[in-house]
């Protein structure tokens, strides 16, 4: 799980006992059959349940552990208060996290097993602390010494064992590690034939009709790595040469600098804001966390109820557990009426190591968002062939 772009510096810089850390402890989410047969009802137009979408105090009441459990796992991070800091806790907005924040010396007491060293991402200038040994989330309960007794009660430790998954090339672009070269017979497609062909005519609306207030007149793009920012400037600049009407981002809530133009983030914005003429566009630049991103997004009052990402990994090196988490973040964020639109992939699915069976790129996998890709169609001999770079 160690990518290239993070570096272990335990030779040069050691992790002291006061050093701050922080880590999420995920309890175990109940009702998920209920739930996902709830999803289906929700969003399913012939059901009597359609759109008759969950507030959070309903999915919380759903989801979370029994007050008395969760409160055994607080009872036994918050114990090991003292020795050298405090251990402070507070629970997600569904109660199904508890988040902890302490130094590296309570950590060890509270994971006999936790020998933190320090690894640096050169790109962006983050340094983080992890445990010496690297593996799937899952697995962590027992090598961290977590107490037996409170194992039915967590479903994993995130931030102590697993690395942020934003793989880059050696070119630094963004990119999926092992992925091969493709070609494409595709036509350029030029920023005049996108407008032509998919722009949505908003001139029928009046001004007066689009309320900034109305969470349905808005959208948003989602960025995972907000060392890819966009810049406002430039897309001003990119609207003008296209006769595009001025549309900035109306909000930027995460990382984003504004002061270079990353290539990923500024195709996304640029697209949405083309296509989606007239409607207001926020921006969420977060790392590669999306329980943290739903949780952030769901806690924001009049935050858009549609989001566009084009960004996705190889489940292989997302983790059986992280993409686990992040499933049944999708389900909550449908649950409440929200639709995250994910590109499919740019080339279709990966390959497995073995070279022989197919790898899912996440999340458009997963069954609780909405996985867009396109293909094109020869009006003469009417073969289809998938886009590349559709994502």
């Amino acid at each position: 799980l160690a990518f290239q772009d993070w570096h272990r510096l335990d030779s040069e810089e050691k992790a002291l006992n006061n050093h701050e850390i922080s880590f999420k402890v995920a309890l175990k989410p109940q009702n998920l059959d209920t739930l996902d047969n709830l999803f289906g009802q929700i969003s399913n137009i012939h059901s009597p349940f359609y759109g008759r979408f969950l507030d959070n105090d309903q999915i919380t009441e759903m989801i979370s552990l029994p007050d008395d459990k969760i409160a055994s796992v607080v009872e036994y991070l918050t114990s090991r208060s003292g020795q050298h800091c405090e251990v402070n806790t507070s629970l997600s907005l569904h109660k199904d996290y508890i988040y902890v924040y302490t130094c590296v010396g309570q950590a060890k007491l509270i994971f006999p097993n936790f020998n933190p060293v320090v690894y640096f991402r050169a790109e962006t200038g983050h340094k983080i602390l992890r445990s010496d040994q690297l593996m799937d989330i899952s697995r962590n309960l027992n090598f961290l010494g977590f107490p037996a007794e409170l194992h039915d009660h967590i479903e994993a430790i995130h931030e102590i064992t697993d690395l942020p998954l934003i793989p880059r090339h050696v070119d630094g672009t963004l990119g999926i590690p092992g992925q091969q070269p493709f070609s494409s017979d595709d036509q350029e497609l030029t920023v005049n034939d996108m407008i032509k062909e998919f722009a949505i005519d908003y001139s029928v609306l009046e001004e007066s009709t689009l309320n900034a207030d109305d969470p349905q007149v808005r959208a948003a793009v989602i960025e995972l790595d907000p060392a890819m920012p966009f810049s406002p400037k430039e897309l001003k600049e990119f609207q003008a040469k296209y006769g595009i009407p001025n549309n900035p981002i109306r909000k930027i809530l995460g990382g984003n600098s504004g002061m270079e133009d990353g290539l990923e983030a500024s195709l996304d914005v640029e697209t949405i804001t083309s296509i989606a003429q007239g409607v207001h566009i926020w921006d969420f630049g977060y790392d590669y966390d999306y329980p943290h991103l739903i949780e952030i997004i769901m806690s924001t009052p009049g935050a858009p109820r549609v989001y566009s990402s084009s960004f996705g990994l190889q489940e292989t090196f997302t983790g059986e557990a992280t993409v686990k988490a992040a499933n049944t973040s999708f389900l909550k964020f449908g649950l409440a009426g929200y639709t995250y639109i994910v590109g499919s992939g740019d080339s279709g699915p990966a390959l497995k190591s073995n070279c022989k069976d197919f790898d899912a790129i996440f999340p458009g996998s997963s069954p609780y968002v909405l996985s867009v890709g396109g293909a094109a169609v020869d009006k003469q001999n009417g073969s289809i062939h998938a886009w590349m770079q559709s994502s």
